[in-house]
């Protein structure tokens, strides 16, 4: 049974306050043509971007380094290849990376340049899964946790001119994204370790 509620009082403080990824022009956009797709390397602590029309990669790669704004070693040494990376366009047509990574790095960089924006680094614990820019700018992260069950299960958002967060407990917290047609955040868990089909969960914040 799929559990799916509406998590008014999230919502509520927000308004007050190897993966593969397909490279779309925007959240709400469906696609209509190829895009580019974007690769993150464990073996090479990279994201690379490939151009499905050829079969060879393209010259952009992205890792976070000082020389783009990232500090040396807390936020570096959260990236190990990215869990999960999007790139968004905000509302002011200007188009962004958002990265999530299980070492702690939660991020917004300019795209194609892949300057930082903003970034928090996390325990490693707590297993960053999922990403997603909202369309005011802020972050949703969705947090696992670890098989020893420390850290991580919830979907938290983060103010980025702030620093506010307000956080959603969900146990083994997998995926958060928008849905400009609703305007919610779907987020999916699986609390008791996912055993069971009553126990997954995906709700609309």
């Amino acid at each position: 049974m799929i559990n799916r509620g509406s998590g008014a009082a999230v919502a509520a403080a927000l308004v007050c306050g190897i993966s593969l990824v397909a490279v779309a022009p925007s959240a709400a956009t469906a696609a209509t043509a190829d895009h580019s797709i974007l690769v993150g390397d464990q073996a090479t602590n990279k994201i690379y971007r490939l151009n499905p029309a050829t079969s060879a990669w393209d010259s952009w790669t992205w890792a976070p380094t000082t020389a783009l704004g990232y500090t040396s070693p807390a936020e570096t040494g959260g990236f190990n290849g990215g869990n999960d990376f999007r790139v968004r366009t905000t509302t002011s047509g200007l188009q962004r990376l958002v990265v999530a990574d299980g070492a702690g790095l939660a991020t917004v960089a300019t795209y194609p340049a892949g300057e930082r924006v903003w970034a928090v680094k996390v325990p490693a614990a707590d297993n960053l899964h999922s990403i997603e820019l909202l369309p005011d700018g802020n972050v949703a992260i969705a947090a696992t946790g670890t098989a020893a069950g420390t850290g991580g299960d919830y979907v938290r958002v983060y103010s980025t001119s702030t620093g506010a967060t307000a956080t959603f407990p969900l146990e083994t917290a997998h995926a958060v994204l928008w849905d400009p047609g609703i305007r919610r955040l779907w987020v999916a868990g699986s609390p008791n370790d996912g055993t069971a089909a009553e126990s997954q969960v995906l709700k609309a914040l």
